[in-house]
């Protein structure tokens, strides 16, 4: 099925642009008219040469941007990507966070685009068990963000943008944007300089489950969130770490069997910033309108080369469930609630 579902798609890129999206077009038309659902398409450009867009940054601040993680050699994506921020974003400071593997490759490709280069050696445990089978990749993330923010300290960069190899933000002055979100919401506590943004990747109803895909603020905050000098290096480790920091009376809410890297990060992050957690679903609410800022992936025309990448919205849903997001309304809801 797969295989003539492709040769029916390569036929149909033999016609000219304007009947390729005249049949696309007609496809999701007629879908949305049979069935009971709407389905809406939207097309982005794969390649740098492509986007004529004028740049809108006003580049005031000294900001680095940090993209962590294996390259994507597919279309030459974290190559486009980077192209595409060095032409929005002039000024900042681009620095890619990967690792050895396949380095001879990468330093030829990536050595001629006028960024930093951090090739690191993989840790040797990449993290506590996520189930019985799976292994979290943490300290992968924890060890090239830290070596990219490093880096960005030697340069005396006040706020960093972490986000992944196989992210793309299309928007032009998402960094306009995500500094004047700090302005409007400032921090409250004397330990943060600013408040950390994330996005809505972030769940509802996991405690404590603040995306940490794709993370903006103050180099110094950024910092602290992934500064973990003992690392994960084996399951107990993290055992230790709850029952000694975090176990309360209510032991139902935790399951230490289970390691979620975003929620051992966010609540690391607070223990950092003197701020008590009470396990609860209205606390998380709390400290995320308190200490940070949910921001919606189209804010920023966020594009994820993973994970059911044709699906654009998938985190909205029209029915409750526990895999609900927290989007920038929802967050702003909570922030005037709690104000």
């Amino acid at each position: 099925m797969k295989y003539l579902f492709k040769k029916v798609v390569n036929l149909i890129f033999l016609f000219p642009k304007s009947v390729q999206i005249k049949f696309i077009r007609h496809f999701f038309r007629n879908f949305s008219e049979i069935g009971d659902n709407f389905l809406t398409y939207h097309y982005r450009p794969k390649f740098f040469k492509d986007i004529h867009i004028k740049n809108n940054t006003n580049d005031k601040e000294k900001v680095a941007i940090l993209l962590q993680g294996p390259i994507i050699f597919e279309d030459n994506f974290t190559e486009e990507t980077i192209k595409i921020y060095k032409k929005n974003f002039p000024r900042a400071i681009i620095i890619l966070s990967t690792w050895e593997d396949h380095k001879e490759k990468i330093y030829k490709n990536f050595s001629k685009l006028g960024i930093f280069l951090i090739f690191n050696k993989k840790p040797k445990f990449s993290g506590p068990k996520i189930d019985k089978f799976t292994n979290s990749n943490i300290n992968y993330q924890i060890t090239s963000t830290k070596s990219g923010i490093s880096l960005a300290k030697k340069y005396r960069v006040k706020y960093i943008l972490k986000t992944r190899t196989d992210f793309r933000l299309y928007s032009n002055n998402y960094l306009n944007y995500l500094l004047n979100l700090l302005k409007i919401f400032p921090s409250e506590n004397n330990l943060q300089k600013c408040r950390i943004i994330g996005t809505n990747f972030t769940l509802k109803y996991r405690l404590y489950g603040l995306s940490d895909t794709l993370l903006f603020g103050n180099i110094n905050d950024i910092n602290k969130y992934f500064d973990h000098y003992s690392m994960l290096e084996t399951d107990c480790v993290f055992d230790n770490f709850f029952k000694i920091n975090f176990l309360t009376k209510n032991k139902k809410l935790i399951d230490l069997k289970k390691f979620v890297p975003e929620v051992f990060l966010f609540i690391n992050y607070l223990n950092k910033i003197n701020v008590k957690i009470l396990w609860t679903l209205n606390n998380y609410h709390y400290l995320i309108s308190k200490y940070f800022i949910v921001i919606d992936n189209s804010h920023v025309d966020l594009f994820w080369n993973k994970y059911n990448k044709e699906d654009e919205y998938r985190e909205k849903s029209y029915y409750e469930s526990k895999f609900d997001k927290i989007n920038f309304s929802d967050w702003l809801d909570l922030y005037l609630k709690n104000k």
